[in-house]
C-alpha cells in the first residue's frame, strides 16, 4: 500500500549503512537536516559525542547492552543501560562512553553525520580489504595488534579521546601497504635496499591516506609507529618523546606479533623469545614503560609464563 509522504522500513532495511570492525550504523531516516540511525557498537569499544555547532542537537536511546559514561581521565562516572536517553545539546567538551557488552541504540542527528562518515568508513574499509588480498597476515595481525594496544593503553591510564585515536590507528597502522607491490610484501628472501626503501614509506603512505579522512589525528600516530625510542627509526628519526605514546605502543605490540607469527622471510619464535628480545631492547628500540606493560598484560592473556633468556636480536616488520 503506499501513502504519500509515508515510508516504512522491515526489518533489517535500511537506507544506507555504513560499518567498521567496532561499529554498524544503518540510516533509518532523514528530512531537513535530521539522521535517525541504529547503530550497534561491539563490546570493549569506545564512542563519543562531540561539541558541535549553535542549533545542533544530538540524541542516545539505548535499546540493549550497557555502556560506561567517562570522565576526561577514562575514569567510569556512571552506567547506562537499556531506556536510558542521552541528549546533548551545546556540549561544551567531548563526551566518551565505553560499550560494557554489544550495544545497540537509535542515533538522531541534526547534522548530516550518516552521510559523512559513510564516505569515510568505506574509504578505510576498502584500504583494509586492499592490504589483505595483498598480504594475507595482515587481517589477522590488525586486529591482535588492536587488542593488544588497547590492553596496555588502558593500563597507561590514555585518557579516552587518546584510547579512541590508539584504536584506530592500531587497526589502521598498516594501510599504507596498500601502496607497496604484492611480490615485495611476499618476498620470502631478503628485501633488497629499494625493496626495504619501499616497504618503509608505509607509514608514511598510511599516513597520508588517514588524514584525508575524519581520522586526522589518528595520521601521526599512524606516522610514527617505527620510531624508535632511540632516534634510529624512521621516517623522521625522531626519539622519546618527540613522538606519542600511542604509537610507542604500536610499535612494540608491532614487534612482538611480528616475531611470534609466521612471516615469508622466517617461521615464528616462541613467545618468550619474543618478550626477552622486546626486553634487551627497552631504552633503545622499545619504550621501557610500553615494554614492562606489554609483557605484564601477555602474562595476564596466559601468552607467557616463564621469562625468557634469549638473546636479542632484528626484526622485519
Amino acid at each position: 500500500m503506499h501513502i504519500t509522504g509515508l515510508s516504512i522500513l522491515g526489518p533489517g532495511e535500511a537506507l544506507d549503512r555504513a560499518e567498521k570492525k567496532s561499529t554498524e550504523l544503518l540510516l533509518l531516516a532523514k528530512s531537513g537536516g535530521v539522521e535517525l540511525m541504529h547503530q550497534t557498537i561491539r563490546a570493549g569499544s569506545l564512542f563519543g559525542l562531540s561539541p558541535a555547532g549553535d542549533g545542533v542537537a544530538e540524541f542516545i536511546y539505548i535499546l540493549s547492552g550497557e555502556c560506561l559514561l567517562q570522565n576526561g581521565n577514562g575514569a567510569p562516572q556512571q552506567t547506562l543501560g537499556p531506556s536510558t536517553c542521552v541528549a546533548s545539546m551545546g556540549l561544551a567538551e567531548n563526551v566518551y562512553f565505553k560499550a560494557v557488552s554489544e550495544i545497540t541504540l537509535i542515533y538522531v542527528s541534526t547534522q548530516p553525520v550518516f552521510s559523512y562518515l559513510s564516505d569515510q568508513i568505506a574509504e578505510l574499509v576498502n584500504i583494509a580489504q586492499g592490504v589483505e588480498e595483498k598480504d594475507h597476515y595482515t587481517a589477522q595481525h590488525c586486529e591482535r595488534l588492536q587488542r593488544y594496544s588497547t590492553l596496555v593503553g588502558e593500563r597507561l591510564g590514555l585518557p579516552p579521546h587518546r584510547m579512541e585515536h590508539l584504536i584506530h590507528a592500531a587497526l589502521l597502522h598498516d594501510v599504507g601497504k596498500a601502496g607497496i607491490p604484492a611480490h615485495t610484501l611476499g618476498k620470502p628472501g631478503p628485501l633488497t635496499e629499494e625493496e626495504l626503501r619501499q616497504v618503509r614509506k608505509h607509514s608514511e603512505i598510511g599516513a597520508e591516506m588517514v588524514a584525508r579522512t575524519y581520522l586526522k589525528d589518528v595520521a601521526r600516530i599512524i606516522a610514527q609507529h617505527h620510531e624508535r625510542y632511540d632516534g634510529l627509526g624512521y621516517p623522521a628519526r625522531i626519539a622519546w618523546p618527540e613522538f606519542t605514546l600511542e604509537a610507542a605502543i604500536i610499535g612494540c605490540v608491532d614487534a612482538y606479533d611480528a616475531m611470534t607469527t609466521d612471516r615469508p622471510y622466517r617461521r615464528a619464535m616462541p613467545p618468550e623469545e619474543a618478550v626477552a628480545r622486546l626486553k634487551a631492547e627497552k631504552g633503545k628500540q622499545f619504550h621501557p614503560h610500553v615494554v614492562d606493560v606489554l609483557v605484564a598484560v601477555l602474562r595476564q592473556e596466559g601468552l607467557i609464563r616463564v621469562p625468557a633468556r634469549r638473546a636479542a636480536g632484528r626484526n622485519r616488520s
